[in-house]
């Protein structure tokens, strides 16, 4: 009987076994997670490689294939990029024009009205989460762009199920509730008074700190076991009696919660620095938010106290001096190895979710975004850029440097990644960066060439206006068409006022006489619609400027041309530039190994990975599977 009851046992287990990894097609399920990492061009990360800053991705790329580069929409944008990738189809199809974009119909809004760009509501093609969710496979979108509001993906809306139990959907951003702050007024410490615990050491300090439009408390005392003189821990409270956390110089609290009218909400401190008498100090807060999911406890599980989400990088506030004297102004540093502090902050958290969700048994896809290197590159990439006239030698060792530091962070965040054999892994970005020296202001020539008017109160007179650069960060102007409301273009004139538009971009010119439009791009045609173009929220007349160039939609510009605050970066050029190209690599079961391949668009990832995990490709996509990549069983 042994020998049977062994047979047995063993037939039995196999079984259980072959359940769990085979799928509805009897094929091995895989499982697939794509990261985005915004603004990492090819060209940038490439040099990053190449210097050993990222060697995670380096080993992913190492067993993985990667495109020569990946090339996305025109505009080169965040929420127009991300939409192909997501979708696997460009603007034209998707909507997804640029950060903002036009509101529809036409008929019922003027050219000046726009709306969010990122917004799942925009978004007219079907994203790849919804692709799987629809197809049986789970998926878990830990944060991406066009997820909010996450009632379009809930019954009754555009993307609903119903697919109860295999979607989960998180955002940060949705649940942003206040920015980030630092506390370092040294004039308003007082004498600590009223607090019902004992305090320990001599001559407790107390300070107010606004935190969700109430005071919080900060309290400096000299910890008796801490052999520092003076001043040398502080604890932070909502109020002066009941618990306190403490903080040395260099901690970290983890997510402190806020109980909100919106729900509970998370935000972070960190010091940066303790006087022992008090004559300086510096304290660092997150941004407020809490995470929004169609699962309410799932908000807790990936942005709670252990892991709370950061809406945005400190960038604005070290450009601001909020950190000290940045090195564009002489500092001795201190801003950058403070603001670096918080990059690899953020990013550990993101480690920590990776890792969270490769540890998870619950999904097939999973979807994460990163918004760096591109906060850091706005704010000093111009400094940097071989190719751009802002490139400053007095500071580019010492900016590389902190790139290279942020990159390094961003890096650790894919640890968790780099050896995960058994699941397809996809690193993504959606644009490239270009250094910037100098504004350029289209509704300026506009003006003079009488194709836009203004009123009194310096708004949009539609009456008399043929032509707009509109305030969608699009790269493109729009013509007042009759099919607008307020419009007043015709047919029969759009040829002669496209013509018009054209001839007073080509007499732009800089000082020195070169034009700082280099090229123009009608939005109809093959040429346009091989680069996204079109739609009903696409330009008539898409620009692309001469190096260190950015866009300025102010409309009462009062010159052609004005200064970009020093060592800024920037993307909206025509994606087929070199310094716009995005970078890709997949890498796990399916796809070749150390391989690299020609170059491909945004669009072909998602079809790419719907064919590794064995669903059809998103309903919209016209992206290609990235055939040169695959195996050949798969």
């Amino acid at each position: 009987m042994r020998p049977i009851i062994a047979l047995s046992l063993s037939v039995l287990l196999c079984t259980s076994a072959c359940a769990v990894r085979l799928g509805h097609s009897g094929h091995a399920t895989k499982r697939a997670v794509v990261v985005t990492l915004d603004g990492a061009g090819e060209r940038i990360v490439e040099a990053m490689l190449a210097q050993g800053h990222m060697p995670n991705l380096a080993r992913l790329k190492a067993r993985g294939v990667w495109p020569d580069y990946s090339r996305t929409n025109f505009p080169s944008k965040t929420a127009a990029g991300h939409a192909a990738l997501w979708t696997g189809a460009m603007s034209d199809v998707n909507g997804i024009t640029s950060n903002r974009v036009f509101r529809m119909p036409r008929h019922a809004h003027t050219i000046t009205e726009v709306t969010d760009g990122f917004s799942s509501e925009n978004l007219l093609a079907e994203p790849i989460w919804v692709t799987a969710a629809r197809a049986g496979k789970r998926a878990v979108v830990v944060q991406a762009t066009h997820v909010a509001p996450v009632s379009t993906y809930e019954p009754g809306g555009r993307w609903g199920g119903p697919f109860p139990g295999s979607l989960t959907l998180l955002d940060g951003y949705a649940g942003e509730m206040g920015q980030d702050a630092v506390y370092n007024d040294s004039l308003n410490w007082r004498p600590a008074s009223g607090w019902t615990d004992p305090i320990p050491g001599p001559e407790p300090m107390e300070h107010a700190i606004k935190l969700d439009e109430r005071n919080w408390w900060a309290l400096a005392f000299d910890d008796p076991d801490d052999p520092t003189v003076g001043y040398d821990t502080l604890a932070l409270a909502p109020h002066k009696a009941g618990s306190r956390t403490l903080l040395k110089v260099g901690d970290w609290t983890e997510g402190l919660r806020l109980d909100t009218a919106r729900g509970r909400a998370y935000t972070t401190f960190h010091l940066f620095d303790l006087h022992p008498q008090l004559a300086s100090w510096s304290l660092y807060r997150s941004g407020v938010a809490m995470g929004v999911s169609n699962h309410p406890e799932a908000a807790e599980t990936w942005y709670g106290k252990d892991t709370p989400f950061f809406p945005q990088g400190p960038a604005k506030l070290w450009s601001k001096g909020a950190f000290g004297r940045t090195l564009f102004e002489a500092g001795d540093g201190v801003a950058e190895r403070r603001y670096l502090g918080v990059v690899q902050h953020i990013t550990s958290l993101a480690r920590r979710r990776l890792e969270k969700l490769l540890q998870r048994q619950d999904w097939e896809l999973g979807v994460y975004y990163l918004p760096f290197p591109d906060e850091a590159l706005h704010q000093m990439y111009g400094a940097v850029d071989p190719t751009s006239p802002s490139r400053d030698e007095l500071h580019s060792a010492a900016t590389e440097r902190q790139l290279a530091q942020v990159c390094r962070a961003v890096d650790g965040a894919l640890a968790p990644l780099a050896d995960a054999e058994d699941t397809v892994v996809a690193i993504a970005s959606d644009h490239g960066m270009a250094g910037l020296k100098w504004n350029f202001s289209p509704n300026f020539v506009l003006r003079q060439a009488g194709l836009l008017a203004l009123d009194r109160q310096g708004q949009v007179d539609l009456k008399r206006t043929r032509a707009l650069y509109p305030d969608t960060d699009g790269g493109f102007v729009v013509l007042n068409h009759r099919r607008y409301k307020g419009g007043i273009v015709t047919a029969s004139e759009t040829e002669t006022v496209l013509k018009q538009v054209e001839a007073a971009f080509a007499s732009a010119r800089d000082a020195q006489g070169n034009p700082i439009v280099v090229r123009t791009l009608r939005g109809s045609g093959a040429e346009a619609q091989s680069l996204g173009i079109g739609g009903p929220r696409s330009g008539d007349l898409y620009l692309d400027l001469a190096p260190g160039y950015y866009f300025d939609a102010a409309l009462e510009a009062r010159a052609l041309v004005s200064p970009q605050p020093f060592g800024r970066g920037g993307h909206i050029f025509d994606p087929r530039r070199a310094d716009m190209h995005a970078f890709m690599v997949l890498a796990g079961p399916g796809l070749k190994r150390g391989v690299e391949i020609p170059a491909v668009t945004n669009a072909d990832l998602a079809p790419t990975l719907c064919r590794l995990l064995g669903i059809p490709k998103p309903a919209h996509a016209t992206g290609a599977v990235i055939e040169a990549g695959l195996t050949p069983t798969e």
